[in-house]
């Protein structure tokens, strides 16, 4: 990070400084605390249409978890991949023989329009994505399975995996934060 950057990130932290999002303890955005009181998921399914396999950290009902995904997509908290990733990272180190740990994956993260990219200056499944692949060592890239990360399963996960099955006719993984 550049001086300039390090200083801009202290002024705004000075005058915007973090709290939990769930306590408000202050210095982070999710405290180990309210961490641990996430309902974290425990399951995957299969098959699901254009997707093999479609894995989510937790409910979308989960306060906790709705709440990080609102500050994170409404309010741009960009910071805030840092902890879904980690939410993420945790149900899959949880689960029992998960798929995910076994094979050669590659990361495509959900794209966006670029309207949304323009108004929220970064594509929140992106920076899950590289989080992800930076604490998991999985590579961005089509050439193995592919695991497609997003924040929320939404339907168009579907067309996108079906775009990328006919492009490389590899498997499409879907990931996620939550799931409705």
């Amino acid at each position: 990070m550049l001086l300039k950057e390090k200083m801009w990130k202290t002024v705004l932290d000075i005058l915007f400084p973090k709290h939990c999002l769930n306590c408000y303890k202050k210095g982070t955005y999710l405290c180990d605390d309210c961490k641990a009181l996430i309902n974290i998921s425990n399951r995957y399914e299969t098959g699901v249409d254009y997707l093999d396999y479609l894995f989510w950290a937790g409910p979308y009902k989960d306060r906790i978890i709705k709440a990080c995904l609102y500050a994170f997509n409404q309010k741009y908290v960009k910071e805030l991949a840092n902890e879904l990733s980690d939410l993420i990272i945790t149900y899959i180190r949880l689960m029992d023989n998960c798929p995910i740990l076994k094979k050669q994956l590659s990361i495509i993260p959900m794209p966006i329009s670029k309207k949304k990219l323009k108004k929220q200056g970064f594509n929140p499944s992106y920076e899950i994505a590289l989080q992800i692949s930076k604490k998991l060592n999985i590579p961005f890239g089509k050439d193995k399975t592919i695991l497609l990360i997003n924040d929320i399963y939404v339907p168009e996960m579907q067309e996108y995996a079906k775009k990328l099955k006919q492009k490389t006719s590899q498997e499409v993984w879907g990931l996620v934060v939550a799931r409705q």
